[in-house]
């Protein structure tokens, strides 16, 4: 479809993080450009989305499977956050703690909107489900009134060495855990794009550990302002996160993934793909 565009960040953990992430990548794609029905995406994004995370969890399951595996995916998974954007109206979708902001100018400047939930297991209705399934949600723990270890969910409280251990409730992958309440169903939002809305932010978790949506809005719209390239922007996004986690983990820090794109400048353009030629 020329007048849209599809944007993604996985965000890949575990022993084989890396090439699950890789193969949602992938398979994200081909299920959405192949596999669906022509005009899905167009007429129904929420469903199509949802249908193409849970569809390649299909797919990581049959990988387990084979006598030689592939792709394993049992105890590694990625976190995914994908945006579609078919000329003003925007979708997101959102499984595990990357997340989606908008910059939306406001009276005060330029102010963070959420397009998409973190998953964390200790909110309440991703907590009962993991319950209903007899899993256990280990509260966060906190040490000089700081937090020292965030909440995790464990099928078992009295053996936590049976794991999973994670602290997200939705991911692509992660299979063993799928026993015990994790789901690769992605929440899905969408967002009619205006002239107030200057631009949008994927990013993995390893950019929002230390710096807020408002702060990361905040140093987007000084480029946005100046007339500067996304590309650029994300860099200083991507440095910045860099810094803080030296600042506070020394030589340690997550993965660190952003996108940034103007939405006038690409929805504009997205327009013109879809005008009838004079």
């Amino acid at each position: 479809d020329p007048t849209a565009v599809l944007l993604c960040v996985f965000d890949g953990h575990g022993t084989c993080g890396t090439a699950v992430s890789l193969q949602v990548l992938q398979s994200i794609y081909y299920e959405l450009d192949q596999r669906c029905e022509p005009g899905a995406l167009q007429a129904d994004p929420a469903a199509t989305l949802t249908h193409a995370f849970e569809a390649v969890q299909g797919q990581l399951w049959a990988c387990a499977a084979e006598e030689v595996i592939r792709i394993d995916a049992r105890d590694s998974g990625a976190c995914a956050v994908v945006a579609y954007l078919r000329q003003k109206t925007l979708w997101v979708a959102g499984a595990g703690d990357c997340t989606a902001v908008l910059g939306v100018k406001g009276e005060s400047g330029t102010e963070a909107l959420l397009m998409s939930t973190d998953h964390k297991v200790e909110l309440p209705a991703e907590k009962a489900r993991i319950e209903a399934n007899g899993g256990y949600v280990r509260p966060a723990l906190y040490q000089d009134g700081e937090l020292y270890a965030p909440a995790r969910f464990f099928a078992d409280r009295q053996n936590p060495r049976l794991g999973p251990g994670l602290a997200i409730s939705r991911s692509i992958g992660d299979l063993d855990a799928e026993r015990v309440g994790l789901i690769p169903t992605p929440e899905v939002r969408r967002h009619d794009v205006t002239a107030a809305d200057s631009f949008l932010i994927l990013a993995s978790d390893g950019v929002w550990e230390f710096i807020t949506p408002q702060r990361a809005v905040d140093m987007v719209a000084t480029f946005f302002d100046q007339g500067k390239r996304a590309f650029d922007a994300a860099k200083l996004l991507i440095a910045h996160a860099a810094m803080e986690w030296r600042a506070n983990e020394g030589n340690y820090r997550d993965d660190i993934t952003a996108i940034v794109i103007w939405l006038p400048e690409i929805t504009k353009a997205l327009e013109s793909r879809g005008s009838p030629p004079p």
